[in-house]
């Protein structure tokens, strides 16, 4: 399946405008792999939301995502 990441562009997540304040980030974490945009992934409550490794996770803050990509599994 690989290490996929997927930006939720639901209507809240697309409010909270992660492109501005994660995908920079995101990108300087993956390598410069691209970064894909995905329909609502129901986790509305967490100010932003990503798909990773084909499951959906909620970011709220630039260290979640660290977590997440930094993961080994």
């Amino acid at each position: 399946m690989g290490k996929k990441l997927s930006i939720c562009r639901g209507k809240v997540c697309k409010n909270a405008d992660p492109d501005k304040k994660i995908k920079k980030f995101a990108k300087s974490i993956m390598g410069g792999k691209r970064i894909k945009k995905t329909k609502c992934l129901g986790l509305c409550k967490s100010a932003f939301a990503v798909e990773y490794k084909g499951k959906p996770h909620s970011c709220p803050a630039k260290n979640d995502l660290e977590k997440l990509l930094d993961k080994k599994d």
